[in-house]
């Protein structure tokens, strides 16, 4: 598997047929895509190969490209000087927990919600870290963050950059943000 995986990619993979973007803003916005796909280090061949050797492994896999909603008038710039740009997420089949779609009008099926788990370390008093169990939900209009602590048989949340809003005991269960950022679309 991993030699069928790596053939494909024995060539760097590259972002090519954005024709909206143009000039040197374009080149290293792209760039900066090209060398750190998920915000770990990971390049986008490195990135593929993964998923390849995944689809490979379990008979198919999934890619999720969350990108932050952006306000009118935020130029190319913004976005490389912010920071504002997608991210890659590989999902492979043990972590997915469901999905729904609806038939459209034309006939066509729309993915209109997506359910994954992911496991994170995170700091423990002054010198540890604890793995945490942390579900997203997205929407095409919301995403969600749930959190469990992997210690508790209740699940309990706490803050952290993606929004999670804090519950107020360890008895109130998990709580979920309202805020949007990400647009879940599908092709």
């Amino acid at each position: 598997i991993d030699q069928l995986a790596a053939r494909p990619f024995e060539r760097e993979v590259k972002l090519r047929g954005l024709d909206e973007l143009e000039g040197e803003d374009a080149f290293e916005f792209l760039d900066m895509i090209e060398k750190d796909v998920d915000r770990t280090g990971k390049d986008l061949t490195s990135f593929s190969e993964e998923v390849m050797r995944a689809a490979l492994t379990y008979g198919f896999t999934m890619a999720l490209v969350d990108m932050p909603k952006m306000g009118e008038g935020v130029t190319l710039g913004d976005r490389r000087d912010k920071k504002l740009r997608p991210t890659f997420v590989h999902i492979t089949p043990p972590q997915m927990l469901g999905f729904r779609s609806e038939q459209r009008d034309d006939g066509t099926e729309e993915l209109t919600m997506i359910r994954y788990m992911e496991q994170v370390e995170v700091p423990d008093g002054k010198f540890g870290t604890v793995r945490i169990n942390r579900i997203r939900v997205y929407t095409p209009t919301t995403w969600e963050v749930w959190e469990t602590p992997a210690s508790l048989g209740n699940p309990a949340t706490e803050t952290h950059p993606d929004g999670v809003q804090p519950s107020k005991g360890p008895d109130d269960g998990p709580t979920r943000s309202e805020e949007h950022t990400s647009e879940l679309q599908s092709h």
